[in-house]
């Protein structure tokens, strides 16, 4: 079975960027809702028309209000007539461009504006294989693309192109002469499934462009640096999952109820360590944080702080 990111990298390179109800997997359930949490798809109105359950041909969907209140849809066809639809299945969402890249380039000087909508975005630059590369996103070829919105990425020096999927790629590289990574290629497993593997894009960079032995640069190491601020955070979330634990116990005898104590915002945590917000932020998304990850999910449901019995990885107990 395809990954949800997969999926959704697929309906990323159409146009509108939409995905229904019925694509989505029960098993991506939760996925997908941490998804909507954090902006990356947008919900819109029902679908208008539907598959027809006996022949399968589209029809239009109708809306009447039964005698009780309740709210029907069926689904005309010219065949069957009408059939009853179900409400959920006609949930449309859209995904939301400048967030999900805002997400997946977490770690490169951002600078997203779109040049020619929905089809060409400027993303920022990152020093990848030894070089300062602008980056640069594209979607949804169509032939109705304007000759102008092309020539900023024709006119930029070395531009490190992304498109969604390995076909709209192909089809992108054929238009603009240069080669064009496919994000659904070089996806790692990480918070929300959309982190980056850095190490595939950069031996794919030098593939098509080796930098030479006397002009390549050290790559800073700031690695180490990363893992202790890691650290850090994941200390600060046990110690609040504790915290909150014993808080939703105490209300629970006060009150007959158990309440949540607030999670703290990245900004809090990032005063709290010394840290800056963007920071938090980018080890919450490091590929090796999924501990940390887990940690800060827990801390916003109750029931989860409740059965919490300290820190996973090492089997301590609270």
């Amino acid at each position: 079975m395809r990954s949800l990111p997969s999926l959704l990298c697929s309906r990323w390179d159409t146009d509108p960027p939409r995905v229904g109800a019925g694509e989505i997997e029960q098993s991506w359930a939760d996925e997908f809702e941490r998804w909507q949490r954090a902006g990356l798809v947008r919900a819109l109105a029902p679908a208008g028309s539907s598959d027809c359950p006996d022949c399968s041909r589209r029809g239009r969907v109708e809306t009447l209000i039964a005698a009780d209140g309740r709210r029907r849809c069926f689904v005309r066809c010219d065949d069957c007539g009408l059939a009853d639809v179900a409400t959920d299945t006609l949930r449309l969402w859209e995904l939301a461009t400048e967030p999900l890249l805002a997400t997946l380039f977490v770690d490169t000087r951002l600078a997203i504006r779109r040049h020619a909508a929905p089809q060409v975005w400027r993303i920022g630059s990152a020093t990848w294989g030894g070089r300062v590369r602008q980056l640069w996103f594209v979607r949804a070829l169509r032939r109705g693309v304007p000759r102008e919105a092309l020539e900023p990425l024709r006119s930029t020096s070395r531009p490190v192109v992304f498109a969604p999927t390995t076909a709209g790629a192909a089809r992108w590289q054929t238009a603009l002469g240069q080669p064009v990574i496919p994000l659904e290629e070089v996806l790692a497993p990480g918070a929300l499934g959309l982190t980056l593997a850095l190490d595939e894009i950069e031996g794919r960079l030098f593939d098509a462009d080796p930098v030479p032995a006397t002009r390549a640069r050290p790559r800073p190491r700031k690695r180490a640096t990363r893992l202790a601020d890691i650290e850090q955070l994941r200390g600060a979330l046990i110690a609040h999952l504790r915290s909150a634990r014993d808080h939703a116990l105490s209300t629970c005898a006060e009150s007959g109820g158990p309440r949540l104590l607030p999670r703290p915002s990245q900004k809090q945590l990032g005063e709290l360590l010394g840290l800056s917000e963007s920071s938090v932020s980018r080890c919450l998304n490091d590929r090796q944080a999924s501990e940390l990850r887990l940690y800060w999910e827990t801390a916003a449901d109750l029931d989860r702080i409740l059965s919490f019995r300290g820190a996973v990885s090492t089997g301590r107990r609270a």
